[in-house]
């Protein structure tokens, strides 16, 4: 999980599911803190005593997904720890666009990260959830990398980073706050790329499509 070590012990007693929920033990030697994720698992394990039915799925598939987010979180701060060891901090300040291609975007969860994680370092652009996923970020250069960091660090089938390009003037492009689009929005991606001045780019890195030798984008 995104180099943490973390696992999940699950004993049954002899009355599960029907009167005695699962005992679970968590182990994340890198969290000091596993109060809030052992609870939401332990809610979840007595929600399905209280409905008489087999929860061992949705509790090991709750503790995968927030030793990812923490995973994702640590990555973040490692970054962030290089940077400021290196003392990278003038190329940071430069801004920069990023076009990221993904198999599929699906898991709300993730959905949520992707949007919420955005917003917080105050980068423009969008989502495109679905198959495939399309993430779009603008910002200074130190916020994508750790935003991107923090995406890698989450489990994707496929995630790739296809155009990085540093801006040539302050003139924010992408559209802002940052937002969801729908998962068949591809047209209204291109129609915020197009807005921007990117739609190019976005055709070149994103779509594949070949370009005329003058260079734009059919």
């Amino acid at each position: 999980m995104g180099g943490v070590v973390a696992s999940l012990s699950i004993t049954l007693p002899r009355l599960y599911p029907t009167s005695v929920p699962p005992r679970l033990a968590v182990s994340i030697p890198a969290l000091r803190d596993l109060s809030s994720l052992t609870a939401a698992l332990d809610q979840i394990a007595a929600n399905g005593v209280a409905t008489d039915r087999e929860v061992l799925f949705e509790v090991c598939e709750a503790f995968q997904e927030g030793a990812t987010v923490f995973a994702s979180q640590s990555a973040a701060a490692a970054h962030v720890a290089v940077q400021e060891a290196a003392g990278e901090t003038g190329d940071d300040q430069a801004r920069c666009v990023c076009f990221v291609w993904f198999h599929h975007i699906k898991n709300f969860n993730k959905r949520k990260h992707i949007v919420s994680w955005a917003r917080d370092a105050a980068l423009r652009g969008f989502s495109k959830p679905g198959f495939p996923g399309v993430v779009a970020v603008e910002g200074e250069a130190g916020a994508c990398t750790e935003y991107l960091a923090r995406l890698r660090a989450l489990r994707w089938q496929a995630m790739e980073v296809r155009l990085r390009t540093e801006l040539v003037d302050d003139a924010p492009k992408l559209c802002a706050p940052f937002t969801e689009l729908p998962e068949a929005g591809m047209g209204d991606a291109a129609a915020l790329c197009e807005s921007a001045h990117l739609l190019a780019e976005f055709r070149a890195a994103v779509l594949k499509l070949p370009c005329k030798v003058e260079g734009e984008c059919l």
